[in-house]
């Protein structure tokens, strides 16, 4: 019952149609209702930019639709540049959309990709038609006209113009306009010296993060200040000038801009944030303008590439990790009025042969010049109160430290101690052969050894109260250490990672205090075997039963 309603709503329908047609001889339940539709993506389309033509083709029934096309020829207005079609095919030569069947009920579309001309027909008309009569000719066609405007500056970006007199404009981004560019005219963003008749003075925060099909941008002498992240990411950016009036770069402003290979900053700079280079791999060279009072943390941290920074002279501040893995930086100078040396800041700087400390400097933070591999000598200032753990690890070409009358640390036989020689604080680690410890050192300091690996005999004094950790780690030139039986504690992975290390002698009867989770001989491979760790006779079962000894009682024997 239910479908023979249905026909008949459409025999009625038919009959209507027929009637309103004058055609007597279609049957109009063999008739496929087909309707075109043609809509753009912008209804203000600019000259120089993309618009996509969106046409929806859709068969509005009875009977499925065959032989289905749609003409849409381009006029001269535009320029083809490409199509996607959720079925069928488009030829832009001839216009022809080919889409075969359509079944009852159903729709399909067509974006069509172009750029608008400077002058033309701007006038785009499509016609559909199928294999089946269609009796509704009023959805056959369908059509759009517009009147392109002409593309301004001001028009590609969007913006905020501040209140109060003395209105000034803060550039927030890229307008659709500017999305709708082709490729080519994206590769330079020029940015008004006003817009609105006021003047452009800021970039806003994120503006142009992730702008990558940017090689070029230009920024007006009305600019006063960059936002945090302003360029973070334009990775097709090669060059940049900052004009004279900006005083202020935001943190990591220039962040992740690969290729970037020159930066060219004006005098006016007064302060730069935190990470505003940090992974420019591309970048060189670059000079600090002496306006710019502190240079903060990660400014430069992995700019792989660069090879000399210019610092300004009275800077006085250099943040944590300023030139983390810089491996290519061979020429920094350190500002003459520099106090403090901050945590990590030439890590992993192995080309770096020659670091001159200045004598203002009070105090050098851990890990302070790890991995500068280059580096033979360094001198320790007379101002220096304080040097951090691990500051020269891994400058393996390190052979000697110097000092002349500093008040808390000195100097003997090139090994760092602190002024009364009690505590030793660091052993070059390019220092080869036998030392031998002065009688006054009560502790060997934090990571004192580590790395040490050309030497190959250490004479310890019975002086020795504490080893610290990491004390002699990565020693691996040692083939046996003797600990003093004045020694009482042992820091954790005092003598871990020597590989070479076959044999241990500890003096101490009462077993030193260890850190039991963190041994002192982790992966030392090659200390095994009943032996390998000889302690006074009296103390052996004192050891095997003590925390953290016990866990090498297999291998402890008597002297």
């Amino acid at each position: 019952m239910e479908f023979n309603l249905r026909r008949f709503i459409f025999f009625i329908t038919g009959l209507l149609l027929l009637s309103c047609n004058n055609d007597d001889d279609i049957d109009p339940l063999k008739t496929s209702d087909l309707g075109i539709s043609i809509e753009a993506g912008s209804a203000t389309p600019a000259i120089g930019t993309r618009l996509v033509f969106i046409l929806t083709a859709t068969n509005n029934g009875p009977l499925d639709a065959t032989e289905v096309v749609v003409k849409n020829k381009i006029p001269s207005g535009y320029s083809f540049e490409s199509f996607d079609a959720a079925s069928g095919d488009y030829d832009s030569t001839t216009g022809i959309w080919t889409i075969g069947e359509l079944k009852n009920q159903e729709s399909t579309t067509l974006n069509i990709i172009v750029i608008v001309n400077p002058t033309g027909d701007y006038n785009s008309t499509a016609r559909i038609s199928g294999g089946q009569a269609d009796l509704v000719k009023t959805n056959s066609n369908a059509s759009i006209v517009f009147s392109p405007i002409i593309l301004t500056e001001d028009m590609l970006f969007t913006y905020k113009i501040s209140e109060g007199n003395d209105k000034f404009v803060t550039i927030t981004g890229l307008s659709q306009l500017w999305q709708d560019l082709n490729a080519a005219d994206k590769l330079k963003i020029v940015v008004p010296n006003k817009i609105q008749g006021h003047s452009v003075t800021q970039i806003g925060d994120k503006a142009f993060e992730n702008q990558n099909e940017t090689s070029s941008i230009t920024l007006p002498n009305s600019i006063t200040k960059i936002g945090n992240r302003s360029f973070s990411g334009c990775s097709g950016l090669k060059n940049i000038t900052i004009p004279e009036q900006v005083t202020f770069i935001g943190s990591y402003a220039f962040s992740n801009c690969t290729n970037l290979t020159n930066i060219t900053i004006s005098n006016g700079v007064l302060s730069i944030g935190e990470g505003a280079f940090e992974y420019c791999s591309a970048l060189t060279d670059i000079i600090i303008p002496e306006s710019v009072a502190s240079i903060e943390d990660y400014l430069f941290a992995y700019c792989t590439n660069i090879k000399s920074v210019k610092l300004p002279a009275n800077a006085e501040r250099i943040g944590y990790r300023v030139f983390y893995d810089c491996s290519n930086l061979i020429n920094v100078n350190l500002p003459a009025t520099l106090k403090v040396i901050e945590s990590s800041v030439f890590y992993g700087c192995t080309k770096l042969a020659e670091i001159i400390i200045p004598e203002t400097v009070e105090e050098i933070r851990d890990y302070a010049f790890i991995g500068c591999e280059k580096v033979t000598n360094i001198k320790i200032p007379n101002n220096v109160k304080k040097i951090g753990i691990e500051v020269f690890n891994g400058c393996s070409d390190l052979t000697s430290f110097t000092i002349d009358a500093n008040a808390h640390f000195s100097v003997i036989d090139g090994v760092l101690y602190d002024k009364e020689a009690k505590t030793l604080r660091s052993c070059p680690m390019g220092k080869t052969g036998s030392l031998v410890i002065p009688n006054s050192v009560t502790e060997i300091g934090h990571s004192a050894f580590v790395y040490c690996k050309k030497l190959t005999s250490i004479t310890a004094p019975n002086s020795i109260v504490v080893i610290k950790p990491n004390a002699f780690r990565f020693c691996s030139g040692l083939i046996s250490i003797t600990i003093p039986k004045s020694v009482t504690s042992i820091g954790f992975y005092a003598f871990s990672d020597n590989t070479s290390l076959k044999s241990v002698t500890i003096n101490s009867i009462v077993p030193p205090s260890l850190n039991i989770d963190l041994l002192p001989f982790s992966n030392c491979d090659n200390l095994n075997g009943h032996g390998a760790i000889k302690v006074p006779a009296v103390s052996v079962e004192a050891y095997k039963n003590a925390a953290g000894w016990s866990k090498y009682k297999d291998i402890i024997s008597a002297q």
